[in-house]
């Protein structure tokens, strides 16, 4: 991004009037596009859909918030972030085009804008937007309603709550606000009713369809159609997780689909839900004003694509150069869970792994500050007694400056409280360093023990540049 992006902004300020400005000045966004919008699962659902669009031969272009390494792998073209110099040459373009005409944007505004000059400019086939925050007022809002071949409202749990309101109705509120005249919405599955009434209601006043997304259930393997069983996963040695075999009914077309799922996690199948929702409405629903989009998508393009999506830093396991001549451990699980809900999935699934239901799980923690969570609002679902917890630091977030995390010290007490207080089990490291962080568990996780990274997708970031300078 540009220089002057960097300083832009120091706090979010939610509304669609600076961005309508500048977009105004802007080349016509025209490309398809499907708006996501939800509290967890979003990204997971962009790279689900993405990978189905590219086995079926599209050229796709997603924009996902908050980047990982940096701004550009925010915006990929056919699965691969956009270049270094393209994205200055865009973003360079439209900043002169805000300081022309005086808009002042945000940095995430000026991203948005560059994002979808970049997917016109490519002129992708379809388009799959991920909303920053909310929805309402978020700045991907601006999507004109003739490109909009459906929306979706993941899972919405509380987060955000100084922006978004202090109930689940309140922000389900905002996040419908993507919800589009004549268009279809498809709704994943949620922890109450109070979220269906609400998208309802709204989807009601601008004449839009409401399509609820289906129960994606586990099932048997079944080496006729998914091939040989892979063998068992195993810490010691390492052998990863087999995918997930799976099957559901198509909530339109009433037809059933069996699959595997390479993203893992129970709550993968409510995001696989949402994408194979919004795939049987682009194949079968009358609303859709591009339905020669869906009469292209197979079944077994679904297939492929559900067994081939990657989504970087969720449920992921990555093996770690230790140096060590008898390491306890040799990957590592690396999960974004930043907000209580994200911190109870990572939990379930750290639960159904095949391990001994005593053996203590080896934490290196970070968490972003924010004004409507608290360390223990997120440690609580996630930590068990005599779990083992290094806290640490993420670096500081190129392009937003009002990203900050936690300091240590002050998780300290709210996760001895969580693990117990007997000695070496809570470790501050010294600098807060992530490198710290992994030298105290490769020296104190015994031999096949988990070692899970998480509280913070910056975290997971810093652990990928960590692993580029070992490599």
């Amino acid at each position: 991004m540009t220089s002057s992006e960097t300083t832009k902004q120091t706090k979010i300020d939610l509304s669609l009037d600076r961005i309508r400005t500048l977009q105004a000045h802007l080349p016509p966004y025209t490309r398809p596009t499907i708006h996501i919008a939800g509290t967890n699962g979003k990204g997971s659902t962009v790279a689900l859909l993405a990978s189905i669009f590219q086995q079926a031969g599209f050229r796709t272009g997603t924009f996902n918030s908050p980047h990982l390494l940096s701004p550009r792998d925010s915006i990929k073209l056919s699965g691969e972030p956009i270049s270094e110099g393209e994205l200055l040459r865009i973003s360079e373009s439209v900043s002169t085009v805000d300081t022309l005409h005086g808009t002042n944007v945000s940095n995430f505004e000026l991203l948005t804008a560059t994002a979808l000059a970049a997917l016109e400019e490519a002129q992708v086939d379809v388009a799959i937007v991920e909303v920053g925050m909310g929805g309402r007022r978020d700045s991907t809002n601006i999507l004109p309603t003739p490109c909009i071949l459906a929306s979706a409202i993941t899972n919405i749990a509380l987060d955000h709550q100084e922006y978004l309101g202090n109930t689940i109705a309140d922000i389900a509120r905002e996040k419908a606000g993507i919800v589009r005249f004549g268009r279809v919405v498809v709704v994943g599955e949620q922890s109450g009713d109070e979220v269906f009434g609400v998208v309802r209601e709204i989807a009601a006043s601008v004449g839009a369809g409401v399509v609820l997304s289906p129960a994606v259930i586990e099932r048997p393997w079944d080496e006729a159609t998914d091939g040989p069983l892979p063998p068992p996963f195993s810490l010691d040695p390492f052998r990863p997780p087999t995918p997930q075999s799976v099957e559901t009914d198509l909530p339109l077309s009433k037809t059933s689909i069996k699959f595997l799922l390479s993203l893992q996690g129970a709550h993968q199948r409510e995001n696989a839900a949402v994408a194979l929702a919004l795939i049987d409405v682009l194949r079968t629903h009358p609303a859709c004003h591009f339905p020669n989009i869906g009469r292209q998508i197979t079944d077994e393009h679904i297939r492929a694509g559900l067994r081939e999506a990657k989504w970087p830093g969720r449920l992921e396991w990555i093996h770690v150069p230790i140096t060590a001549a008898n390491p306890g451990f040799t990957h590592l699980l690396v999960d974004g869970a930043h907000n209580a809900a994200s911190a109870h999935t990572l939990r379930s699934y750290i639960s159904s792994l095949p391990l001994p239901q005593s053996a203590p799980t080896t934490f290196i923690l970070a968490l972003s500050h924010s004004a409507s969570k608290t360390p223990a609002s997120v440690l609580t679902p996630l930590l068990r007694e005599g779990d083992r917890v290094a806290l640490v630091r993420f670096s500081p977030v190129a392009g937003m400056p009002w990203v900050h995390p936690v300091d240590p010290v002050e998780m300290k007490e709210t996760v001895r409280s969580l693990v117990g207080d007997l000695e070496g089990v809570v470790e501050v490291i010294p600098g807060g360093t992530l490198a710290g962080g992994l030298e105290w568990a490769e020296r104190t996780t015994p031999k096949g023990g988990l070692v899970v990274l998480a509280g913070s997708l910056y975290l997971v970031a810093d652990l990928y540049r960590w692993l580029d300078r070992a490599s």
